[in-house]
């Protein structure tokens, strides 16, 4: 595991903020690539100007994750300050990091046609936009190493290079699927169907269904389990069905497929946990953290 210190992990307030902050809290590691490293305290943002300020406590050199929607073309999903109804990021970062640099240099009047421009395109006041461009000035000093984990920011290169070059990140990881935080909530298979039948004759009801079958390595009393993951929207909206012969040892499972997971068995809520999924909708399956699939879906700028 990559180092001993913890990295920050920053969340934007969206739906489901409190499933992201569960794993978080109860795994408390990040698959960054080949290796992960280990997550510590969680902290909420509402803006990009929020997570400017956020990102600006961090040490500088430090990992630090920020979970956000995303999108391959617009980018991070976040209003651009409290003022902003506009949240397609992308659109305008290539822009902001040109700024920060004539910023930088002295050379940016408050009257350049930029800055007018960019300020509309983000719905905000040109002081505002000249915050934002301080911020990111004092943020590329850091260098610090971003890891975001959202919808399919690292299928566009290019994008996710503007995002390193405006904030001056020595690196940038991304995801270049779908990513789901997928709340597991296995149950006994239904009466008269065993969990031979799950993965034979018996197939899941549900239309954009994927499912996988995990055998228990050890052929240990554990068991194996069988998660369905369904897609619902075709963007953030998935849902799960998960069996497991004795839901009382889903916690042995919750371990295996995060590398860790804080609840000792028979706790409260033990029976629950939280899995990041990638999802490739080209494919017919999905991928668990400690999977080589997960691992080659992130990319790295």
């Amino acid at each position: 595991m990559a180092g001993e210190s913890t990295a920050p992990v920053l969340i934007a307030d969206i739906r489901g903020a409190q499933i992201i902050e569960r794993f978080y809290r109860q795994c408390g590691l990040e698959t960054i690539g080949p290796g992960r490293i280990r997550t510590g305290a969680m902290s909420r943002f509402t803006s990009l100007e929020d997570l400017f300020d956020k990102l600006l406590t961090g040490e500088a050199n430090s990992h630090q994750v920020v979970v956000s929607h995303g999108h391959a073309e617009h980018g991070l999903l976040i209003k651009f300050a409290q003022e902003s109804a506009f949240t397609a990021t992308g659109a305008v970062i290539a822009l902001l990091s040109t700024l920060a640099d004539a910023a930088a240099k002295g050379t940016l009047a408050a009257d350049d046609a930029r800055l007018k421009n960019a300020a509309t395109m983000m719905g905000v006041k040109i002081a505002t936009a000249q915050r934002l461009l301080d911020k990111l000035n004092k943020l590329r000093a850091r260098k610090l190493i971003i890891h975001i984990r959202g919808c399919n920011i690292g299928a566009n290169l290019t994008l996710l290079s503007a995002y390193k070059s405006a904030m001056g990140a020595a690196a940038i990881t991304a995801p270049n699927v779908r990513m789901v935080y997928a709340g597991i909530n296995p149950r006994k298979p239904p009466k008269g169907i065993s969990m031979g039948d799950l993965v034979g004759d018996v197939k899941p009801k549900m239309p954009n269904t994927r499912r996988r079958f995990f055998p228990w390595p050890e052929n240990s009393y554990v068991g194996p389990i069988i998660i369905d993951i369904r897609d619902i929207d075709g963007h953030t909206r998935f849902d799960t069905e998960t069996f497991i012969n004795d839901p009382a040892l889903t916690p042995h499972w919750a371990t295996k497929l995060n590398g860790e997971w804080k609840q000792a068995p028979k706790a409260a809520n033990s029976t629950s946990f939280v899995l990041p999924v990638l999802w490739d909708n080209n494919e017919s399956t999905w991928h668990a953290p400690l999977e080589e699939g997960y691992r080659r879906k992130l990319v790295m700028v």
